[in-house]
């Protein structure tokens, strides 16, 4: 008896779980945590940090169209967001905010950036911070055979649908089609790639549905308004 009371009351005081990144997808871990989803306890991502493409500490940061910097960020980086959200874990949390390479410059000479000037992996997440809300809700959707190369979560709130889609393939897939359960009021594309940074994309609307270009090697957000 008094080992469940225990078990009880250290549940109850728990608000959250969380945990590192690190190593968890290379070792098949980075999944659902039915324990955590079973008692209500939401799941948070509350530290991950990855720079390996600096090598030896080159000067390439300040570099928007630096390859390797842009192949991390969207193969290794974006993809564990990516992963995260589809694991239904309900933060991530990136360390940290200004850093030469993480999301704004800090200024540091020996690699390449301006202080408080935005990076290009600054962009790439704000493709998911600037469009999915605190409050939104992740929501189930169907992806057809033709957008294999696509991985796609989607989410609700505020009378929007948003959907973030990773194409890290090298090649775009042109004419999407993107069917929303109602009629939408307005669409709006932004995507991040090795030469983009969150620019506006072009999209047409027709009922409930948006046709859009998802270029090769992206990360884009697809906003519907209900």
């Amino acid at each position: 008896m008094t080992e469940i009371v225990i078990r009880i009351t250290a549940r109850t005081n728990i608000g959250y779980i969380g945990g590192h990144l690190y190593g968890t997808e290379e070792s098949g871990r980075l999944r659902p945590y039915s324990l955590a989803e079973q008692h209500n306890k939401p799941v948070w991502m509350t530290e991950w940090n990855l720079h390996a493409a600096d090598g030896g500490g080159s000067n390439i940061w300040g570099n928007p169209a630096n390859a390797a910097v842009w192949n991390e960020t969207l193969d290794d980086i974006m993809r564990t967001v990516h992963k995260s959200m589809e694991a239904n874990w309900n933060a991530y949390i990136w360390w940290y905010g200004k850093r030469y390479y993480s999301f704004i410059g800090d200024g540091e000479a020996a690699f390449g950036t301006t202080a408080g000037a935005p990076l290009k992996r600054g962009y790439a997440f704000s493709q998911y911070a600037k469009y999915v809300r605190p409050g939104y809700q992740r929501v189930a959707l169907t992806k057809s055979s033709k957008a294999s190369p696509l991985e796609v979560t989607a989410y609700q709130g505020d009378g929007k649908i948003t959907l973030v889609i990773l194409n890290r393939s090298n090649s775009a897939v042109n004419n999407a089609v993107i069917q929303a359960p109602q009629n939408v009021s307005r669409a709006e594309h932004y995507l991040t790639s090795q030469n983009a940074n969150a620019a506006s994309q072009p999209t047409s609307v027709n009922g409930g549905q948006a046709t859009i270009n998802v270029g090769a090697r992206s990360i884009s957000t697809l906003v519907f308004t209900l």
